[in-house]
């Protein structure tokens, strides 16, 4: 098998734990693996881990930076699609015979999935496959989400997208797109892929949290990954700041800030909560050792997102391989796997007296955070590195479904 993974971007976990997982599973099989990305995407941190466990058995092709818009509107939306799919379009193109895969593997078909259902594929005749992380016409309708416009149009999209002759399959990480799909034989190449959250390392609780300058008396709730305005950052600080939040509970922000979370961190709510030590920062990007460290120091873990956020996060069950509870918002794929199998608290981050006090209940009650976490723990087995590099691989190496 000669496989060419296509992912222009490194931020998040799109290198450091997805691209990676799938090359290492890819030289374990012994398949050729070839990475089409950029070199914005090589500058980054993520991809240090890729090249240094693939070393010569990964090789780098690239193609143009891609110029990305911050506007979150349609036709902003579209347009940045637009580019994507033309910036992997030329690059193909320019493929010799040798570079040629058996199937290419799109990590995040996000990227340009609408464009795609309108212009066909750009691997020509190459056979191909890849994740949509951020699927949602049917949250609706499996009580995930609201109902949106766009709804009909999406499920038209993707049911074109289904039916490109080349398509091996498409993957998704969201199970109840799974149930949704299920009585609907035009989905029929959708496969799931369990997302991905396994946290691991040696070091002992009391060595984390010295590193980290965390007291020992504190009782710690996590916020990881890049700290976007997103995260609802402000949000937790702005409850646990409240009187209802004891005194002993703090603040763990790990991972790298955008320019609006390190003003946020300058401003006085953050400020006062440092200078009573119930708020620590470990910034930037961090590699499997240091994020061992900061999930080995935290007692729960903060999935409040905002923003009308509605999709997966692996921090989920990277907290729960941790055997963390969660404190999570209640809305969306994350409020509905946290209520069925009982992972922690949900709250809506923007009234902040209530969850300051569904903070105030978690840790005053020992038994039922541990229940949580031993109820994520049993989920993040179904979750693991190895479930996910399996059902991936098998998903690359099936034979192509019968149209």
């Amino acid at each position: 098998m000669k496989l060419l993974i296509v992912e222009p971007e490194a931020s998040g976990h799109r290198m450091s734990l997805y691209v990676r997982l799938l090359v290492r599973a890819c030289v374990a099989r012994r398949w050729a693996v070839h990475l089409l990305t950029t070199r914005r995407a090589i500058e980054h941190s993520g991809f240090a881990l890729v090249q240094e466990e693939a070393g010569a058995h990964l090789r780098i092709l690239l193609m143009e930076d891609v110029r990305v818009s911050e506007q979150t509107h349609a036709a902003a939306l579209v347009a940045n699609q637009i580019r994507y799919y033309g910036a992997i379009d030329r690059a193909f193109k320019r493929f010799t015979a040798d570079e040629l895969p058996d199937l290419v593997y799109m990590m995040h078909l996000d990227y340009f999935d609408k464009v795609l259902a309108i212009r066909g594929s750009p691997f020509g005749a190459v056979p191909f496959a890849g994740m949509l992380m951020d699927v949602k016409h049917h949250r609706r309708s499996m009580g995930t989400g609201p109902a949106t416009r766009s709804d009909a149009l999406y499920d038209w999209l993707l049911r074109r997208v289904l039916r490109i002759p080349t398509l091996r399959a498409v993957t998704v990480i969201d199970e109840t797109f799974m149930a949704f799909a299920a009585s609907r034989p035009e989905y029929r190449r959708v496969r799931y892929v369990p997302d991905v959250g396994e946290v691991t390392g040696t070091d002992t609780r009391e060595v984390s949290r010295a590193v980290l300058g965390v007291p020992a008396r504190c009782r710690v709730v996590l916020v990881y990954g890049t700290l976007t305005r997103r995260k609802g950052v402000q949000e937790l600080l702005e409850a646990v700041a409240s009187e209802r939040v004891p005194a002993d509970v703090s603040v763990l922000l790990a991972g790298s800030q955008d320019a609006e979370t390190a003003a946020l961190l300058r401003g006085p709510v953050a400020q006062d909560l440092f200078s009573r030590r119930r708020l620590f920062v470990s910034d930037g990007f961090h590699d499997d050792v240091l994020e061992h460290r900061v999930f080995n120091a935290a007692d729960a873990v903060w999935i409040g997102y905002v923003e009308g956020f509605h999709g997966s996060s692996g921090v989920l069950h990277q907290a729960g391989s941790m055997s963390l509870p969660v404190i999570t918002s209640a809305a969306g794929l994350i409020g509905w796997l946290n209520q069925r199998y009982e992972l922690g608290v949900t709250v809506d981050p923007n009234d902040k007296r209530a969850t300051a006090a569904a903070i105030y209940e978690l840790f005053a009650d020992d038994r039922r955070r541990a229940s949580c976490g031993a109820n994520g723990k049993r989920l993040a087995e179904r979750h693991s590195i190895d479930a996910f590099q399996r059902a991936l691989c098998e998903v690359i190496d099936s034979k192509p479904a019968v149209s």
